[in-house]
């Protein structure tokens, strides 16, 4: 119970980090854009303050009044909470984004304490493999959030997902007793989750699906290191896609030309097929016995 409430803890404090970059990339983003839309203008203007400060000096601050945010105001969840999602300064309503943000990875590093980590013996090497995956945690939560709200996944953070995933995965086959069988797994991984969709990019254009995609499949392929956990997590991906989008199209708000963003979804996957490790790898192990 203490270590769930402790995973719990920093995956608040994680999460309220991750929300405070996503501003931070998207205020970058629209500085080194052109042809903004009057939206965008005026969405860079009230963010143009997240760019005007150095790692150093840089402070948290109310992007309505621009009030620097004492360390009340930085206490994920509680602060939100106390002040009803709005700012303590001029009373403007915040968001539901941020608290969110901070649930959801609080949710993602206790699951994976629950199901990856717990009961092992504390060493270096689990020690090591645990804050590579938080690391991979914190991006993805970025890259969920970033990709729902805007449709675009950021390079620098997909790429660093990709790095910290291919350390990961390089333990996990190292450390495997049959090191030959975790590589052809873990290259099965990644021809169904990245090769699948970097086809659909090359064939289309671009207009399939993004140039994101590929590469945040990658990076999901390398820490999910087995091929029938991808299958499932790309299964399980499209199928909440058509749940989201079949009624859409059904009710007009969605069409042929809307842009629906993919990366949420295979998240969504990845984290199912994580949590549902166990049963997916019976299913296969009792229809290689038919």
């Amino acid at each position: 119970m203490v270590a769930v409430i402790g995973a719990s803890l920093l995956g608040l404090v994680l999460g309220s980090f991750a929300g405070a970059q996503i501003w931070r990339l998207r205020a970058r983003e629209l500085a080194t854009g052109e042809g903004l839309t009057t939206q965008e203008s005026r969405q860079l203007r009230q963010l143009k303050p997240l760019l005007q400060h150095t790692l150093t000096t840089d402070r948290s601050i109310c992007l309505h009044c621009r009030h620097a945010l004492a360390w009340f105001d930085l206490i994920p969840l509680l602060s939100w909470l106390s002040t009803l999602g709005k700012c303590r300064y001029c009373r403007t309503p915040i968001g539901t984004m941020e608290p969110l943000i901070e649930l959801s990875t609080s949710a993602y590093v206790v699951l994976s304490y629950l199901v990856l980590f717990a009961g092992q013996p504390l060493t270096m090497l689990l020690l090591v493999r645990a804050l590579l995956w938080i690391g991979a945690g914190v991006c993805i939560a970025i890259l969920f959030w970033y990709d729902l709200r805007w449709s675009m996944l950021p390079l620098a953070i997909t790429m660093l997902l990709i790095a910290i995933a291919l350390l990961y995965a390089g333990i996990i086959v190292a450390t495997n007793q049959d090191i030959a069988a975790a590589s052809w797994s873990l290259l099965g991984s990644l021809v169904i989750l990245s090769g699948l969709y970097f086809a659909l990019y090359t064939i289309s254009h671009g207009s399939w699906v993004g140039g994101g995609d590929y590469k945040l499949g990658a990076g999901l392929a390398l820490l999910l290191g087995d091929w029938r956990l991808a299958l499932a997590a790309l299964f399980i991906a499209n199928i909440v896609g058509c749940l989201v989008v079949i009624p859409g199209l059904v009710s007009g708000r969605v069409n042929a030309g809307s842009k629906v963003p993919f990366g949420p979804l295979l998240i969504i996957g990845f984290v199912a097929a994580i949590m549902l490790a166990p049963q997916i790898e019976s299913l296969f192990g009792f229809y290689s016995l038919l």
